[in-house]
């Protein structure tokens, strides 16, 4: 899998956007010119996740778009920081919630 990762990456199909995450380039078009949402990428980072914080309150015309170009996802498996375009992303680890015992 990795060599043919490698090969479809070195011919230009695909660039890497992390380790394991990768985007799919349009044919004839530079890598560079392809944009990616922010928000597909962040929904693609880790299972049972969402846009928190900021992020949230950007999309729904909250706060103004472009004070702030991190975005925030909320997860029960933290990941490290990275950047991607002009896009800081970080992972946040969100809290466990007990779901309280009904009582028969």
């Amino acid at each position: 899998l990795r060599k043919r990762l490698s090969e479809l990456s070195s011919r230009g199909y695909i660039s890497s956007i992390r380790q394991g995450l990768y985007q799919v380039n349009k044919i004839g078009l530079h890598p560079d010119h392809t944009k990616v949402s922010p928000h597909t990428i962040a929904m693609r980072l880790a299972p049972y996740c969402y846009l928190g914080y900021s992020t949230a309150l950007k999309i729904h015309a909250q706060i103004p778009a472009g004070i702030d170009d991190s975005i925030y996802v909320v997860s029960p498996t933290k990941f490290n920081f990275f950047s991607y375009q002009q896009f800081n992303f970080f992972g946040v680890k969100a809290l466990k919630i007990m779901a309280s015992k009904r009582k028969k």
